[in-house]
């Protein structure tokens, strides 16, 4: 993770091995490149196309509810670790209750959420 604020291919790639969540390398590569042409971060920055956080987990959750056949059902990650009720988290929510308790990454920092 370069610690930018954004995501790139390479980085959303490797996260959906990192939660769990089987894809054609071929099918992720391309709805990327569509959320990331969505959001024009592309064109605006003219570098490699990159997403934001918020638009990653906009683009996990399609995975999802397309890998499930449409039907709707909430993250059950996030769910699990910050209640079904919820809709954000705080930083340090993120980093204690999923990255150091659930992910056991207890060396991570504030800055890696980042």
């Amino acid at each position: 993770w370069d610690k930018s604020g954004m995501i790139c291919q390479s980085e959303f790639l490797y996260l959906l091995i990192r939660i769990n969540v089987y894809i054609k390398k071929e099918i992720a590569c391309k709805l990327f490149h569509e959320a990331a042409s969505k959001h024009h971060f592309a064109a605006l920055h003219d570098t490699t196309p990159e997403i934001t956080f918020n638009q990653c987990i906009e683009l996990l959750r399609k995975i999802k509810h397309e890998q499930l056949n449409g039907n709707e059902v909430r993250d059950s990650i996030f769910d699990s670790v910050f209640g079904a009720d919820r809709e954000e988290v705080t930083i340090d929510e993120f980093l204690n209750k999923f990255l150091r308790a659930k992910q056991k990454e207890e060396d991570a920092t504030i800055e890696d959420v980042r």
